[in-house]
């Protein structure tokens, strides 16, 4: 569940990083995409996971990083890898890894033959997944203007019937994810969080 909630949610020395102030609104940039796939970039976030109360039951370090490329049906495609740490940085998970691309609809992740868009780009208040178009948000490594995404986070069941926990990216476009949150739909408190610490950006 953990690493599906970073996955469909984007998986410690601050670096300084290009960054949008709040004086610019989001600038698009469709020769980068909204995610910036290039071997070597790196994002690394704190996470933290919390029980039904939205007590916090364990917090550590989500890094991801894009390790190569490949050309499927003519297609560019770049491997991006993720892993998440405890607090003293041990491994809590194994590497995980995905194909990811940019195209003209936007960010989709390829799972054998089957790609899905997960992110609208160019983006649209009326697209259903997006929630907001130009939220400042502010972390460690500065102040963003970010497009706000929907994103099915999981499920939970009520009276034998299945529902989707809802989660919320904040996607900073040519940056990529500053944060990502989940909150429990029954009583709204906080399921996890994962804030952008850390980014290279090639």
């Amino acid at each position: 569940m953990k690493n599906i909630l970073f996955l469909l949610s984007f998986s410690v020395i601050i670096t300084a990083i290009p960054s949008c102030d709040k004086s610019n609104p989001v600038s698009y940039d469709s020769s980068i995409g909204i995610i910036p796939l290039k071997v070597g970039n790196t994002w690394v976030m704190t996470f933290s996971y919390c029980d039904s109360n939205g007590v916090v039951t364990e917090t550590g370090i989500d890094s991801a990083w894009v390790s190569e490329d490949t050309v499927i049906s003519g297609q560019r495609y770049f491997l991006v890898s993720d892993q998440q740490k405890n607090s003293v940085g041990i491994p809590v998970t194994q590497i995980v890894s995905y194909l990811a691309r940019n195209s003209s609809s936007g960010y989709s992740l390829r799972f054998g033959s089957n790609e899905q868009i997960l992110y609208d780009y160019p983006s649209h208040i009326g697209d259903t997944s997006i929630v907001a178009s130009n939220e400042v948000v502010t972390v460690p490594t500065g102040t963003y203007h970010c497009i706000v995404y929907q994103i099915r986070a999981g499920t939970y069941e009520i009276n034998g019937v299945n529902h989707y926990i809802i989660g919320k990216h904040y996607i900073c476009p040519n940056i990529g994810m500053i944060k990502a949150e989940v909150l429990n739909p029954q009583n709204g408190y906080l399921l996890s969080r994962f804030i952008l610490t850390r980014v290279v950006l090639n």
